[in-house]
């Protein structure tokens, strides 16, 4: 994973690469669950605010524990979490 690459880059040049790498790979994500969430809700798709609104408090609720998981373990295991949740977000889209 990517992610996981950055905490070895040595050089600015390398850091820089490997952030360009996951920008790239995690921009169409949020247009891929937009476009599938609205498929999935078909005619019923004036409900997508509700669908949206609980996505903003997960994201909030899961920012909550990640920002405690990294306070207890350490900012290397951000990393580590981040690629963990991008190969669950994978997995689901």
């Amino acid at each position: 994973l990517p992610v996981q690459l950055i905490t070895r880059a040595r050089s600015f040049e390398s850091a820089l690469a490997i952030a360009v790498a996951i920008a790239c790979m995690n921009a169409p994500i949020s247009s891929l669950l937009d476009s599938s969430t609205l498929c999935f809700l078909g005619p019923k798709s004036h409900e997508y605010g509700k669908i949206r609104l609980w996505g903003a408090i997960g994201w909030g609720l899961g920012s909550l524990v990640a920002g405690s998981l990294v306070e207890f373990f350490g900012t290397q295991s951000a990393f580590h979490l981040f690629g963990a949740c991008m190969v669950v977000v994978s997995s689901i889209v």
